[in-house]
């Protein structure tokens, strides 16, 4: 049955976020180059790989170092797991996808929301893979549904920063350190924030019913609040799409 499920959220995933690419395409005034658009996409795929094998490597360490998360406080039990085991790693590895598919591509990308393509691609090959590894129940598949999107939004963020420092490359302005290093902390934030309180969330391990209920509370709010962020993300970018487009090299 997880093979199913597996199938079914493949299938579901791969509609949602082919609809939300296509028409982030279709919004480029030029026509997109068929690798531009493919590559990144795989290479974000084959990321997960890469990502797993640093979580585990990073898990060794951890454990080699005696940590034993009943001697730190709360808060700490839940973001520390989530930067280490989530949050670092797979924004790392997705970044180095982003930066080599713009270095192969640097002749080919005329301008800023060309690079928040490559990111929104990296992110969608990326969430093919871990969604389908992910899915093994209908349950799994419904409660991650609404935040579908998120590594797709995390990526056409940190795209658009690596974009805009090359665009104030081109014309000689400064801040073009601050923008490559908003470029992973703005994404890798949010994304240690949200698994802190759902995936890495301690209380609803708890077998005292109230901490549950605490932590159910919290979780679901993380989901409501990561799923405004991608609306809001996802309507910026269609909004800015012709100013984007419009700062080229």
């Amino acid at each position: 049955m997880e093979l199913v499920y597996g199938i079914i959220t493949l299938a579901v995933t791969c509609v949602v976020l082919g609809i939300l690419y296509k028409r982030m395409i279709d919004r480029e005034k030029k026509p997109v180059d068929r690798k531009l658009a493919l590559i990144p996409l795989v290479l974000g795929g084959v990321s997960v790989f890469a990502s797993t094998g640093i979580v585990i490597g990073l898990s060794i360490v951890i454990q080699a170092a005696g940590y034993q998360k009943e001697n730190f406080p709360v808060v700490f039990q839940m973001v520390f797991p989530a930067f280490c085991m989530a949050a670092f790693p797979e924004e790392l590895v997705k970044m180095l996808v982003i930066l080599i598919v713009a270095a192969i591509f640097k002749s080919r990308i005329k301008n800023v929301y060309e690079y928040v393509l490559i990111g929104a691609a990296v992110g969608f090959g990326f969430t093919v893979t871990e969604e389908f590894a992910y899915s093994a129940d209908i349950v799994t598949l419904f409660t991650r549904l609404p935040t579908v999107a998120a590594h797709m939004i995390f990526n056409m963020i940190m795209a658009e920063f690596f974009g805009m420092a090359r665009y104030n490359r081109s014309r000689n302005e400064s801040g073009q350190v601050l923008l490559c290093i908003l470029a992973f902390v703005v994404p890798v934030t949010i994304h240690t924030l949200y698994d802190a309180c759902t995936a890495f969330n301690p209380f609803i391990t708890k077998p005292d019913d109230q901490a549950v209920l605490i932590g159910g509370i919290i979780a679901v709010l993380a989901c409501l609040m990561l799923f405004t962020v991608q609306v809001v993300v996802l309507v910026r970018f269609k909004k800015n799409a012709e100013k984007l487009c419009g700062m080229e090299y």
